[in-house]
């Protein structure tokens, strides 16, 4: 465990604990700012002074620092995790501190489960100050808990899929399933292998495994870190067919099933067939074209319309990549890095242009800038020198009543303004369409950030009408912030059915530089979508800033 989880970990408990405020702060703030330093280095070099030189550490937090970096464990979290035995419940979407101390002293539960049986027996409606409302989100967020210990998200069951494939050598083998398909969330990982010699790979893929649950001659699965992965070895005759079959999705293939039917052809994972003769199966084209049918992309086999596409060549030309990136947060706000280690990335990724897109003022848990503070953050872009257009940006908050968080003189000072909701998530979805209306028709809104609020794991996001969204003058966002994900696949679709007009952004939400290469993941969804490199923000749109 890190650090700095530990000590984010130190102030949850305390909190739950109902201590000091001040203190609770101080150990979050400095879990934030141990994160940009190597302290192992620091107290090797020069012990707990160095350790002080970071901006939050006082001597207090350096002492359990160094506890933590000579034991591997902080004494006080050890003791807090064993006094507070019901912590969590805090895992548990919508229920914080005060909620679980309540929970745990009126009906004795500690863990989820039982919370759970507490809330089907109708006990927490009992509670003084909750009711039926709370027992129902309580509910509903166990079973957010569920899904996100069952679903991982894109980029997290990316990184265990390349690392396998890395591991196992990389020649021959590609990712298939809803990992191909760019999904949201993953509920397994299936990788495909070339192999005229299935045992030698299949001994080395287990090898991998924290536990193995099945291994055959052509096909095993294990776990690895807490995701199941399948690997299926096939010969290079049957690849495409394999790699079709195993990529899915299940409707997909149902549909090309019954084209084949009726064209008295057989399609299986080994190829595709007329009687005993294989007429394909080396690359998934080859069946595609046995069935008459233009090559569908993988990300938008979804049986969604694609196939009716496909029978008259009117499957588009899908977006494949980005000139630029339009949301990335810089240190001014709650970011990691300066507004030249932005450029400079932009600049390494081939960027024609990048929007930092600062925090607004009543966004105070993200330190949000006021008029002034960002007055001087864009006195700072303009200094900064770079081949990248750096566009001064600004992620401005959506109050309760629809008003936008900044004044219109700090507005016309900004090249590019994303407006976004943060608060009051549980509005109606008339009041929160209205709400959101009013902001985005203001005249001041170029885009409109992480449409939905979903957070994949803690909460479904708020109820908003597409019908009346999606004929706003703005572009909606493609935030591939991996917890977001936001808007899918399903929603620009909605959106492009209302307004064929409709333009959509794609940005990273990157608080630290490594988090910018996320970008591949919103042009996945962008592409699950069926967007055009026209349907996305361009060159003219950022020239008009």
């Amino acid at each position: 465990m890190m650090i700095s989880d530990m000590l984010l970990e130190l102030a949850d408990l305390l909190e739950l604990k109902g201590e000091n405020r001040f203190r609770i702060n101080a150990y979050r703030k400095a879990a934030a700012a141990i994160e940009n330093y190597d302290v192992k280095d620091m107290y090797e070099k020069s012990g707990i002074d160095g350790l002080l030189e970071i901006n939050g550490v006082g001597r207090g937090i350096a002492e359990k620092i160094e506890e933590a970096l000579k034991t591997g464990k902080i004494r006080e979290l050890e003791e807090l995790r064993e006094e507070l035995s019901y912590a969590e419940l805090m895992a548990v979407p919508g229920i914080g501190p005060r909620t679980a101390r309540e929970l745990n002293a009126h009906l004795g539960v500690k863990s989820i489960e039982e919370l759970e049986r507490a809330a089907r027996e109708r006990r927490v409606r009992r509670i003084p100050g909750m009711g039926e409302k709370t027992e129902k989100n309580i509910l509903r967020g166990i079973e957010l808990w569920k899904s996100s210990r069952e679903r991982k998200t894109l980029a997290y069951a990316t990184a265990i899929g390349e690392g396998v494939i890395a591991k196992l050598g990389g020649e021959g083998l590609t990712i298939a399933g809803s990992l191909r398909r760019g999904r949201e969330t993953i509920g397994d990982i299936d990788i495909l292998a070339i192999s005229d010699a299935p045992d030698e790979i299949i001994k080395k893929f287990v090898l991998l495994a924290e536990n193995v649950l099945m291994q055959g001659t052509t096909r095993a699965s294990i776990i690895m870190n807490d995701m199941q992965v399948d690997l299926r070895v096939v010969k290079e005759e049957s690849f495409g067919s394999a790699l079709l079959y195993f990529t899915g999705s299940k409707e997909h293939n149902i549909r090309l099933r019954e084209i084949a039917q009726r064209k008295g052809l057989k399609i299986n994972e080994y190829g595709v067939f007329r009687g005993e003769n294989r007429i394909g199966g080396r690359e998934e084209r080859e069946i595609y074209g046995a069935l008459g049918l233009q090559y569908i992309p993988p990300e938008i086999r979804e049986d969604l319309g694609e196939i009716e596409l496909a029978q008259k060549n009117g499957i588009p030309e899908l977006a494949d990549h980005v000139r630029g990136d339009l949301h990335v947060h810089s240190l001014w706000s709650d970011g990691k890095m300066t507004i030249s280690s932005i450029a400079q990335r932009a600049e390494a990724l081939g960027y024609e242009w990048v929007a930092v897109c600062d925090h607004s003022k009543s966004l105070k848990v993200a330190n949000g800038l006021d008029e002034k503070r960002f007055t001087d953050r864009n006195r700072e872009i303009d200094s900064t020198e770079s081949r990248v257009k750096i566009l001064k940006g600004a992620e401005v908050e959506i109050l309760d009543n629809g008003d936008l968080d900044l004044s219109a003189r700090a507005l016309e000072d900004l090249d590019v303004v994303l407006a976004a909701v943060h608060t009051k998530l549980n509005m109606s979805e008339r009041e929160m369409t209205n709400r959101v209306i009013r902001a985005l028709n203001s005249g001041m809104v170029d885009i409109f950030a992480h449409p939905t609020g979903v957070m994949h794991g803690q909460r479904e996001g708020y109820r908003i009408d597409f019908e009346r969204i999606a004929g706003c003058d703005v572009a909606f966002e493609i935030n591939c912030s991996p917890d977001r994900m936001d808007l899918n696949g399903s929603n620009i679709r909605k959106i492009k059915q209302i307004n064929e007009k409709a333009i959509f952004s794609i940005g990273t939400d990157a608080h630290a530089e490594e988090q910018m290469d996320n970008m591949r993941f919103g042009i996945k969804t962008a592409r699950r979508g069926m967007l055009e490199e026209r349907d996305l923000v361009g060159e003219s749109w950022i020239k008009a800033r």
